[in-house]
């Protein structure tokens, strides 16, 4: 990434946790941040949603993560390139993986 204003490379974080929900059918980011917010995996940054066809694909950016030993796991599996399903409404989940 650079900065618009010089042209200068800035710093990238290389711990920072990027999440993405492949397909979504809402683009509330508030809806979405709650629900990612009772799993407390970490403090969230922003939340994109971009629209492919008639759904969404949706990014949360954590500006840091919550080393439990459950939020671990999770994050293990994720780096593994496994689906991690996250409930919003019982049945209902999405499947989430890495951002890339």
């Amino acid at each position: 990434m650079s900065n618009w204003r010089t042209g200068a490379r800035l710093p990238r974080e290389r711990n920072i946790i990027n999440l993405c929900i492949p397909r979504i059918h809402t683009n509330n980011i508030s809806y979405i941040k709650q629900v990612f917010e009772k799993l407390n995996f970490g403090d969230i940054l922003k939340i994109d949603c971009i629209p492919v066809g008639a759904q969404y694909k949706a990014f949360i950016h954590y500006r840091s993560w919550n080393h439990t030993e459950k939020n671990n796991k999770v994050l293990d599996r994720l780096k593994n390139n496994l689906l991690v399903g996250v409930v919003y409404s019982q049945p209902w989940y999405w499947r989430v993986r890495l951002a890339r």
